[in-house]
């Protein structure tokens, strides 16, 4: 398991938490509006890439691309690279 804070461009969240467990990858928050958590099966991320600023683009199954603001890009990407099937 590795866990962190995260952020989007846009909205802003307090206390930004993103785990990574073998099976799925939950982000978490607070804003404004309440608490934000979603639950992403590692099995519907299609690709993991870091760009040139140091983001991680997440490919998901449902052609959504999530772009998050991490510490360590690389790290996570290796880290979401290791849980995936290898079958693909």
């Amino acid at each position: 398991m590795r866990s962190g804070c995260f952020s989007f461009r846009e909205p802003l969240f307090l206390f930004p938490r993103m785990t990574l467990h073998r099976d799925r990858l939950e982000l978490a928050g607070w804003s404004w509006r309440g608490r934000y958590r979603r639950q992403i099966a590692v099995a519907r991320i299609l690709q993991v890439d870091v760009t040139s600023t140091g983001r991680l683009l997440l490919w998901l199954s449902s052609g959504e691309t999530l772009r998050l603001r991490v510490r360590n890009a690389d790290a996570w990407k290796q880290a979401i690279d290791a849980c995936r099937p290898t079958s693909r």
